[in-house]
């Protein structure tokens, strides 16, 4: 998949697109304005829900929401596997270079055994806050509320992500 990668040149600061195929990120760049050539320092983080992500807006660009919807939903999946594999990590004491192939088959195993997105969202909630998400957000309402367009408290938190974010979805295995 082709990936439209917003770039700055250090040197001039044009601003163009650098399309990159898969997850391959290139580690140098030249500006197409200036021939500036500049090393790429790409943001941290999972480098394929970040070109999921790009994918997703240069389809919602061209109209096509469904695209768009599956893309992000993807993402939005990837992005909190990854973050749940960081920090079982973390949580573990464990540098990501000490990380046995043990290790990430318990973890994933894990990750798999969540039944729906809730869960997901649970899990990951749990390690970076130790609370579930529900009560997390009920106790940051304050910041959380206002964005929350449409949400019905008798739903829960949980349940209007959910929906937002998969709208064609009762859980996440419909996705696969």
């Amino acid at each position: 998949m082709k990936v439209p990668l917003p770039v700055t040149c250090p040197a001039c600061k044009n601003e163009f697109a650098l399309d990159v195929r898969g997850s391959d990120l290139p580690e140098y760049t030249t500006c197409p304005k200036c021939g500036t050539q500049g090393r790429n320092l790409w943001p941290l983080g999972n480098a394929v829900t970040i070109l999921l992500m790009e994918r997703a807006k240069e389809e919602l660009v061209d109209g096509d929401v469904t695209i768009t919807i599956l893309l992000s939903s993807m993402a939005v999946e990837g992005e909190m596997a990854s973050l749940f594999f960081k920090w079982k990590g973390i949580n573990e004491n464990k540098l990501p270079h000490a990380i046995t192939e043990a290790d990430r088959k318990n973890w994933g195993d894990a990750w798999k055994g969540f039944p729906s997105f809730k869960a997901q969202l649970d899990a990951v909630s749990k390690l970076l806050t130790h609370e579930a998400f529900d009560r997390f957000a009920l106790q940051n309402k304050g910041w959380l509320l206002p964005k929350l367009d449409g949400y019905d408290p008798a739903t829960g938190i949980k349940q209007h992500f959910q929906e937002s974010l998969l709208p064609h979805s009762n859980s996440r295995r419909s996705l696969r």
